[in-house]
């Protein structure tokens, strides 16, 4: 397989593979929609899942964010990584956060609700 190479070696203890969704093929992202089989059929070949959440999306609400923890929840993933949404200068939300039209959801806040969600094994 094309990571067992690496796997081989007695100091690597895992492996996490992450990418962008613009860089995989529609194939791929096609299988991805599926997102709770494709999770269920990871761990029936006993590979950890990580899933990756970002808080303070455009439009997005506290409720909104508690919902989408609550679903990711239910896939029992082993990690779970969460990132506020980072803005960069010179996009357009960078734009609209410096005119007052966009205002990030209050990370810390939304950070303590999420955690008194997670299982207490769940590694974040």
């Amino acid at each position: 397989m094309l990571y067992d190479n690496a796997l081989s070696h007695s100091d690597v203890i895992g492996l996490s593979i992450a990418t962008r969704p613009d860089c995989v093929p529609d194939g791929v992202l096609k299988l991805l929609t599926q997102y709770q089989d494709a999770i269920q059929r990871a761990h029936q070949y006993d590979l950890q899942v990580c899933t990756h959440l970002i808080v303070g999306l455009p439009t997005e609400t506290a409720q909104h964010s508690l919902t989408s923890m609550s679903r990711v929840l239910e896939t029992n993933p082993e990690e779970i990584k969460i990132h506020p949404l980072h803005i960069v200068r010179g996009t357009q939300i960078a734009r609209q956060w410096k005119k007052g039209d966009y205002q990030a959801l209050t990370w810390m806040n939304m950070l303590i609700q999420w955690l008194m969600w997670l299982k207490w094994h769940l590694m974040i």
